[in-house]
């Protein structure tokens, strides 16, 4: 098997900052298929991305499915 793409090295330390980042995803299916997002790596993904500070749950979610 071939790797395509590794997202974490896992080359930090206990010392580093840490940063949290929050994320909304929704599972779409209709007839049986499932609604993908292409990332910019070329990966495949299930719909959404990172919520914007103050929003809610539901408001990110409606924003990153549009």
């Amino acid at each position: 098997m071939q790797t395509l793409l590794v997202l974490d090295e896992k080359n930090y330390s206990e010392d580093m900052p840490v940063y949290e980042r929050f994320v909304v995803r929704a599972l779409i299916e209709k007839d049986g298929l499932f609604a993908m997002q292409q990332g910019k790596h070329g990966e495949y993904k299930i719909p959404g991305g990172g919520m914007d500070k103050g929003e809610t749950i539901v408001e990110a979610l409606m924003r990153e499915v549009q």
